[in-house]
């Protein structure tokens, strides 16, 4: 049951990797998580990987302090008994020409949102980027709400396709 969580809550932090598309990317490739630690609460439905966690597939990778992934009461050894996935201290999700920082991080499986909280999150996408203390991704429609907070206001700084390479 351990391994399909992990398995589980990485594929849901990956789904970042296309916040605007509207189909579910597939989690066919291999899924390779490091942690120092490993605890699963079969009675609280959680999985919780803490330490250096580091989850890789394919183009992506997330790495955090604490991944804790919740399932569903009466939920069977599958992706679909997943409730929702929590990331914490420093989460930085990297993608295939783009990056997610945040203090947290949190994906809903059902509703197929994810929200980036805290003061500095952003997403940047080549040299484009933007930024508040609360950034909320819907894939289904692809509407993404950004909200600045007590402690600023929203940023956003877009570049035309052709100069929005990443320099190296």
């Amino acid at each position: 049951m351990a391994a399909v969580l992990a398995a589980a809550a990485f594929w849901a932090a990956a789904s970042l990797t296309e916040p605007f598309a509207a189909e579910k990317p597939a989690p066919a490739e291999k899924i390779d998580i490091r942690s120092d630690r490993l605890e699963v609460d079969i009675e609280g439905r959680v999985a919780e990987f803490s330490g250096r966690v580091m989850a890789r597939q394919g183009e992506t990778t997330i790495e955090a302090g604490r991944i804790r992934a919740y399932y569903k009461e009466g939920g069977k050894d599958s992706i679909n008994a997943l409730e929702r996935i929590e990331a914490y201290e420093n989460v930085r999700i990297r993608f295939e020409n783009g990056l997610a920082e945040s203090p947290e991080a949190v994906y809903n499986m059902d509703s197929r949102v994810f929200v980036l909280i805290g003061e500095g999150s952003r997403v940047t996408s080549g040299k484009s980027q933007i930024s508040g203390n609360r950034i909320t991704l819907h894939q289904d429609d692809g509407r993404v709400i950004v909200e600045g907070g007590s402690s600023g206001q929203v940023e956003a700084v877009f570049y035309p396709e052709e100069d929005n390479a990443t320099p190296k």
